[in-house]
């Protein structure tokens, strides 16, 4: 039995080895000047916030105030993997013109300026347990009641691809602990229903495995190489049809150095068990009005999924690929009005 056990082991650090090196970036990959934001990407006046999340990680959001304005209900962005702030400031001037007073944009742990927590993969996004986030998400409403005061209406809430996983779970904490900052109405954005990854992954065979051997590398503090972010060429990013916003997002993550790249073994296991769950449970953790938007041509996550919920909305936006907020103006205005109507009944 511990033989077999070994061997598999074994053979696993060879295949999860062989991908990473698969998945490393072309070292001729160039990277362009970051030149002037496109139009809609231009700065806005925020103010920066630190949190501490589980295990003390220094987490991040922004805050952006407009008190003229008349909209009472906070507007809270939940970032998703690999993701940045600057990449929601369109949403947000969008949002300040609608009338919003409050904006939050939160970047999960491991994201942009919030802290990569260390793992058995030295570039990648890791997580020891998926309640990570879902406490993660409380302790930075907790901050943000604590340092902006509570909500005179409840919140509205954007969130993107992972952060759908991650907020939509954090729910039950939110109702028991912080009733005021349970939200009026979701809006949620390509969500990680089902992820594109390898069968491996998910083979009920191959999953235990997967799990023995991570948790050999955990013990014997083992850290695989995975690969450091490195701006992708257009032809070759799956988030955006618009040249101009590709080249902003993928420079600015990389002369900040904002560098999370992939995730790691124990990632993978716990989010897709996650999603898995979700799914089992029709996301009986919703109750209230929700908005989805696919994409119809999601390179991401995968499109073959339906929620039979009673409050939720399904829309499948045309020719848009993953990342809706960094997509070009046509589709990004379309996604726009109709969840800013959708919150506000219009």
């Amino acid at each position: 039995m511990k033989k077999g056990l070994l061997f598999s082991a074994l053979f696993l650090v060879l295949l999860y080895g062989t991908m990473f090196y698969l998945a490393r970036p072309s070292q001729n990959t160039v990277v362009e000047d970051l030149g002037k934001p496109p139009a809609g990407l231009s700065a806005l006046d925020v103010m920066d916030h630190y949190y501490s999340g589980v295990g003390d990680t220094r987490n991040y959001y922004t805050e952006i105030n407009n008190p003229k304005n008349k909209i009472a209900n906070p507007l809270i962005i939940i970032t998703g993997l690999e993701d940045i702030t600057e990449n929601w400031w369109p949403t947000a001037q969008q949002a300040l013109a609608f009338g919003f007073q409050r904006i939050y944009i939160v970047e999960i742990r491991g994201q942009g300026r919030s802290q990569r927590v260390p793992g058995n993969s030295n570039t990648s996004a890791h997580i020891r347990y998926f309640t990570n986030y879902t406490q993660d998400i409380l302790l930075a409403l907790k901050e943000i009641d604590k340092t902006s005061g509570r909500p005179e209406k409840p919140p509205f809430v954007i969130a993107h691809s992972t952060g759908t996983l991650v907020y939509t779970a954090s729910l039950p904490k939110i109702r028991r602990h912080l009733p005021a900052w349970e939200p009026e109405k979701i809006s949620l954005w390509t969500p990680l229903v089902r992820p594109k990854i390898s069968p491996l992954v998910n083979n009920s065979v191959v999953k235990p495995l997967l799990r023995v051997f991570e948790s050999l590398a955990s013990t014997l503090g083992l850290t695989l190489l995975g690969k450091r972010f490195y701006p992708r060429p257009f032809s070759e990013n799956k988030l955006t049809s618009d040249p101009e916003k590709h080249k902003w997002s993928e420079g600015l993550r990389y002369s900040q150095k904002l560098n999370s790249s992939g995730v790691s073994l124990r990632w993978a296991l716990e989010v897709f068990s996650a999603a898995d769950q979700m799914r089992t449970d029709n996301y009986k953790v919703l109750s209230q009005p929700v908005l989805i938007f696919k994409a119809e041509n999601d390179q991401v996550v995968r499109n073959d999924w339906k929620i039979d919920h009673p409050l939720v909305e399904v829309v499948e936006i045309k020719s848009a690929q993953h990342g809706l907020h960094i997509e070009k103006d046509s589709i990004f205005q379309e996604v726009i009005n109709r969840t800013f109507q959708f919150f506000l009944g219009k």
